[in-house]
């Protein structure tokens, strides 16, 4: 669990500061086209790379950086997907008398086939099989395939209202980028009305937006980790932000006693003995 959560964090805040850096250097760069510091690009990239780069840059900053920020939810949530997945395989490693839920019989019989697996091997295809193989969607109140896995390794629990509508957005606006295009489609209008968007116009992805769903993505994570933190004696980890974190009221409302760890060393080390 704590080397799933830190892989996780890495990667969220390094996502979080390129999205806030990036777009300052590319309009650096399409400035610095009229200002003596385009002498130096070219030098250190050369006159041809350094074109390209204007190139780049300047569509990026025309489209207001539209193809940074699809690029940067589509990684995130497929991260925070194989986070959650991670969680839960290793909650179920922790306890593995959790299989005795009904919802693993049939894997266990189609384990029962595998005659040259030993017994550890059966048990990685029992839980990746199941794990697997949710795909519910996300609805206001939390409930849908996160939950669903995290539940069946005792990691279930309650998700904030402002948190879970934020998921079930992020999501549909990810899959209309990853599935039709970045058109919108009736999921997504079904799923977030409130986004104000018609059947096959094009979803623009706001620095706002991006912003809104990372945080949640964020948050999320947190709240997971901290329910294996609570459940087995160590105090909550507090959320990513403090206070510029819009989601931190109702965080604080399920982990009032948060504690802000040193590193993130320090997180693995106490959950140490952990998958």
């Amino acid at each position: 669990m704590g080397k799933a959560f830190d892989a996780w964090l890495s990667l969220s805040n390094d996502s979080l500061e390129l999205t806030a850096v990036i777009p300052w250097a590319f309009a650096y760069v399409v400035e610095s086209t009229t200002q003596p510091d385009w002498e130096h690009i070219n030098r250190v990239m050369g006159q041809f790379n350094a074109c390209k780069a204007y190139d780049a840059c300047k569509r990026s900053v025309d489209s207001h950086y539209e193809t940074l920020y699809v690029l940067t939810l589509l990684a995130s949530w497929g991260a925070f997907e194989a986070y959650v997945e991670d969680a839960a395989k290793a909650g179920l490693r922790a306890r593995p008398e959790l299989l005795s839920n009904t919802a693993f019989d049939r894997a266990k019989r189609k384990a029962e086939e595998l005659t040259d697996a030993d017994e550890a091997q059966r048990f990685e295809y029992i839980i990746d099989r199941v794990i697997g193989s949710i795909r519910d969607r996300l609805d206001a109140d939390g409930n849908g395939k996160y939950e669903q896995q995290l539940q069946l390794a005792g990691l279930g629990g309650t998700v904030p209202s402002d948190i879970a509508l934020a998921l079930m957005e992020g999501q549909q606006v990810r899959n209309v980028w990853a599935h039709n295009g970045g058109r919108a489609d009736a999921k997504l209008l079904e799923q977030a009305p409130a986004i104000g968007y018609a059947i096959g116009d094009k979803v623009t992805i706001t620095k706002v937006m991006l912003g809104k769903y990372l945080l949640a993505l964020n948050t999320y994570a947190t709240i997971v980790v901290n329910r294996y933190r609570v459940q087995n004696g160590y105090a909550p980890l507090v959320c990513y932000g403090g206070e510029q974190n819009t989601f931190k009221a109702s965080f604080d409302e399920l982990f009032p006693g948060a504690i802000l760890p040193v590193n993130l060393e320090d997180i693995s080390r106490r959950l140490s003995g952990a998958n």
